[in-house]
């Protein structure tokens, strides 16, 4: 459990630990470098499995120590990867029709365990002697070999030459930007978006919402207008399950999540950040801004966890409180679904109306369903009391 590395993702930086005591000989990676899962980092043996001429330490090509090498992939820990279906069963044959495999028992033992046949692998030691990084480095080449570009992902298009129009200035996206920018390409290109959009009066919920803030405590998490949203979007979820499925274009069909997780675009100084309030169905509109608030926080201060922003069927983008009147918000892939929120509009002397946008996934989802789940969303925002009822 000693920290190995520091594995900078697209959205935090975590901590790597070592998942068992043993001994570092090799380092595979060094500070700033790129990895993929399945990639190899380090070379980590115990003293049951370290052979007499493995530990002498391998200094790395860049001789950055492992506690500080960022963009590290987590060992894998000698698992097969799930990914590569070429690879096969190994064989601790010692000879194949009369020719011996020069390879150890460290070498053999890790073949067996990546499921590979060591027949295949060429040896870069003296006499064709086949070590534990030749296995590793074949079972590398293996998976590169059946990985595919990510879905619906275009080639990258090279930028005109923007200076012979005038200077320029180029800054380096930040992680989170490329994460996004990678992200919202891909759902452009994949889900065949269509949007419908209804105002909706929100005067009795607003009036309700405010008096019951004032009676909140300063230490209490603020019973805000998102936290009412999120709610509502759970409460559609479970009345509406075709707005909580994703569709699988492999195979042609849909899937239906039995669970109830809504995702809330929070915006920060790193870039947007989605976290996801789970089983929101289950819970009350308090319980919501509790968990709400807390995930924001953790947002806006870096401590996110790549998991606290993973598995939503629908992500809610409430851009009301920056003045924009309504907005075409992209659905956030493999969802079906986003609601865009805009900003609450005077409307006479005392009513209230927000502009409500649903954007959706025209391959699970028609016009008339869509307006459907936006009724009924007005219907559950223009009556506080509806509300109250399901949460």
């Amino acid at each position: 459990d000693e920290m190995l590395c520091e594995l900078e993702t697209d959205k935090v930086t975590v901590e790597v630990p070592a998942p068992r005591a043993g001994v570092i000989h090799a380092l595979c990676v060094g500070v700033d470098d790129t990895v993929r899962p399945g990639d190899v980092v380090l070379e980590l043996d115990s003293a049951d499995d370290v052979e007499a001429d493995s530990l002498r330490p391998i200094e790395s090509d860049t001789g950055a120590a492992p506690s500080t090498a960022a963009d590290a992939a987590p060992p894998s820990n000698v698992q097969a990867p799930a990914r590569s279906s070429d690879l096969r069963t190994a064989t601790s044959t010692p000879a194949v029709s009369g020719r011996i495999i020069p390879a150890g028992p460290g070498a053999r033992r890790e073949a067996r365990e990546l499921g590979i046949d060591i027949t295949e692998i060429g040896g870069s030691g003296r006499g064709g002697r086949i070590s534990r990084e030749d296995v590793r480095r074949h079972a590398r080449g293996r998976i590169t070999a059946v990985a595919t570009a990510p879905i619906g992902v275009a080639a990258p298009q090279p930028l005109p030459d923007l200076e012979r129009y005038g200077p320029v200035r180029r800054e380096a996206a930040t992680r989170i930007e490329r994460t996004t920018a990678a992200n919202l390409a891909r759902a452009a290109s994949v889900v065949p978006h269509a949007w419908v959009m209804r105002r909706i009066d929100v005067t009795a919920l607003e009036t309700a919402r405010r008096a019951l803030r004032a009676e909140q405590a300063p230490t209490d998490a603020p019973l805000t207008l998102t936290a009412v949203l999120c709610k509502a979007a759970a409460v559609l979820l479970t009345e509406m399950p075709r707005f909580n499925a994703a569709w699988d274009d492999e195979t042609r069909t849909i899937v239906y999540r039995e669970y109830v997780h809504v995702g809330v675009a929070v915006d920060t100084s790193l870039g947007l950040l989605v976290p996801v309030i789970r089983d929101a169905d289950t819970m009350s509109v308090m319980a919501i801004a509790e968990q709400l608030s807390s995930l924001s926080e953790a947002a806006r201060e870096g401590r996110l966890e790549p998991a606290s922003m993973r598995g939503a069927g629908i992500t809610l983008s409430n851009l009301g409180g920056l003045g924009v009147e309504m907005l075409q918000p992209v659905v956030n892939w493999p969802e079906a679904a986003i609601i865009g929120v805009g900003s609450l509009e005077q409307a006479g002397d005392t009513s209230m109306r927000m502009a409500i946008t649903l954007g959706f996934d025209h391959r699970l989802i028609n016009g008339a369903d869509a307006a459907r789940f936006l009724a009924r969303f007005d219907k559950l925002l223009s009556a506080p009391l509806a509300l109250a009822v399901v949460a």
